[in-house]
């Protein structure tokens, strides 16, 4: 255990009064709250020149969402009626609606919601974490790892993921309300903290975990007190917690839910062991990030299970061994774990793992690694302890250029989908499709092809059909475009091929056979050309232009 003793050493170290330092000196909050203010910005302010992801859920929440067009009773209504893609959270929707009504459908103004609020989270943070150690540099550290860790960008520069950042928002408030409560017993604080729970389970149903944190708050912080002491104040808490957990289970069948991997809960758990071990490792080496993380499906425990599985059962050794010796410490590590438990499958999700899944546990592990710089002299030199902020100091920086280097990874649809491409590993995406990410990046090469084609930029929009097709041969637009276009540049034989590819892949596309049909038709080779048509007549007999096509080709026949 000796490496827990040298992290908790900085527990040892002489603790200031953090209640009292609040009270007397709240004016020099101010100074580091707006370093990590104006820090956020710095980081993440080039993610306001990128675009919609449209290709990435943000048509479905936002640019194809009649719901968020400004405010209105229905546009209300609908908020706290309807469930969205498998989520229930109309604080998330109405959130929409405000930047809607201030700027319209400007991407930069979403982006820069979505950034202000990782920006006032990150002094939150700072702020619970100064309150709860009394410590003001090491609070510091730790929100400036929370504000500046990669595995943040897709929770802050996907609009879509605003549902994460404003989730944390009012969690954070409602947590330090409950602070004010238990240092003031004004019952206003309580009021505000239960108020803001209530809209924080309204963005997103990962906050449910509030009421066990503050629990072990309690355990670790305040006096013991009875048990029934202890819970007491926490039941309202639960109570909303319980009702939340109860209205996603049942919205998220249309979306959000799936069945167990492997159909059991055996074989989710197995494969969830080597995502946890996953996250640790994009943690401390954060640098094989994707939106889709591609894995085998394991159904027998091997090394990779084994591994990962005694690496969790060291982990909750040592969380044992700090409960018993550094409750204060504890708190970190235990809030980095039920940070996780939402994502963890007991109820299986769509996807197993997901970079902003790590948003809400970054608060535990973002505090527990901070202590590392901050060890007790007793135990280190000054220049021992020195040489160790250094080197923190170094992470940091090295942690915001891998940051700053994401940032542009997630520019525009296109941009973001090559890296998933480029980063892809073998296996399959949640056991149901192994090129799940190639034809995710050839689906958004066809939609700018239609773009260029819309502007009658036909050789470019013929160029991204190419290269859709290398990495979905099977594309029914790029097929069948890429025949259109052929035809339309008088390239008969060219298009012939592509339309004869896409007969053969979607038997059931009646627009298929007939521009196969019309293709035969114009070459002369009428038997064909009837054939394909008749298909196409068969599928859609409504379809007028292949029954005229078929009246040409009687009438060339002579009948």
């Amino acid at each position: 255990m000796f490496p827990l003793k040298f992290i908790a050493s900085a527990y040892q170290a002489k603790q200031l009064d953090a209640n009292n330092e609040i009270t007397q000196t709240a004016s020099d909050y101010l100074v580091p709250a707006l370093m990590l203010f104006l820090a956020t910005f710095a980081l993440y302010g080039k993610a306001l020149g990128h675009d919609f992801l449209d290709n990435w859920d943000d048509d479905l929440y936002v640019t194809g969402n009649k719901d968020i067009l400004g405010f209105t009773l229905e546009h209300i209504k609908n908020a706290f009626t309807r469930n969205y893609f498998g989520n229930y959270a109309p604080m998330h929707i109405i959130s929409y609606m405000l930047d809607y009504s201030l700027w319209g459908l400007n991407a930069t103004a979403f982006k820069l919601t979505n950034i202000l609020l990782h920006a006032l989270n990150v002094v939150l943070y700072y702020v619970i974490l100064v309150r709860i150690t009394g410590r003001r540099q090491l609070s510091l550290a730790a929100a400036a790892i929370f504000l500046c860790h990669p595995v943040q960008v897709e929770s802050v520069v996907w609009i879509s993921q605003r549902k994460n950042v404003l989730a944390m928002f009012f969690f954070l408030i409602s947590f330090m309300m409950y602070l004010n409560w238990k240092q003031y017993r004004t019952r206003l604080y309580y009021v505000i903290s239960l108020a803001a729970f209530v809209l924080a389970l309204l963005t997103k149903s990962v906050v449910v975990i509030l009421p066990l944190i503050l629990i072990c708050y309690d355990l670790c912080f305040e006096e013991r007190n009875s048990f029934w002491e202890q819970v007491r104040n926490k039941l309202p808490y639960v109570v909303l917690a319980v009702a939340c957990a109860v209205v996603a289970f049942y919205t998220q069948e249309t979306g959000g839910r799936t069945p167990y991997l492997g159909g059991s809960p055996y074989v989710m758990m197995l494969n969830m062991l080597p995502v946890f071990s996953n996250y640790l490792i994009l943690l401390f080496a954060p640098f094989q990030l994707n939106i889709i993380y591609n894995a085998p499906v394991k159904t027998v425990v091997d090394a990779e299970i084994l591994l990962p599985a005694l690496l969790f059962v060291i982990l909750m050794l040592s969380l044992i061994y700090l409960f018993r010796r550094h409750r204060g410490l504890f708190f970190w590590g235990f809030l980095f774990l039920v940070g996780l438990l939402p994502v963890s499958n007991i109820i299986p999700i769509v996807t197993l793992m997901n970079d902003r899944y790590l948003y809400f546990p970054m608060l535990g592990f973002a505090a527990f690694i901070a202590h590392l710089p901050f060890i007790d002299q007793d135990t280190f030199s000054k220049r021992r302890i020195a040489a160790l902020r250094m080197l923190f100091a170094v992470a940091l920086v090295a942690l915001s250029v891998v940051t700053w280097k994401r940032i542009d990874v997630w520019q525009d649809s296109l941009t973001l989908w090559g890296d998933a491409v480029a980063n892809a590993q073998e296996g399959t995406w949640y056991d149901t499709d192994k090129n799940f990410i190639s034809k995710g990046y050839a689906a958004e090469l066809v939609r700018r092809g239609l773009q260029a084609e819309r502007v009658n930029n036909l050789v470019k929009a013929s160029d991204y059909y190419q290269r859709a097709l290398m990495y979905n041969p099977s594309s029914l637009t790029a097929l069948n475009n890429l025949g259109c276009l052929a035809m339309k540049q008088g390239n008969v034989m060219a298009g012939r091929r592509y339309f004869i590819l896409l007969t053969e892949n979607f038997q059931h596309f009646d627009e298929g056979f007939l521009n196969l049909g019309q293709n035969y038709f114009l070459t002369g080779d009428l038997d064909k050309a009837e054939y394909n048509l008749r298909r196409s007549l068969t599928i859609s007999p409504s379809n007028s232009l292949a029954s005229k096509l078929l009246n040409e080709i009687d009438k060339k026949r002579g009948k």
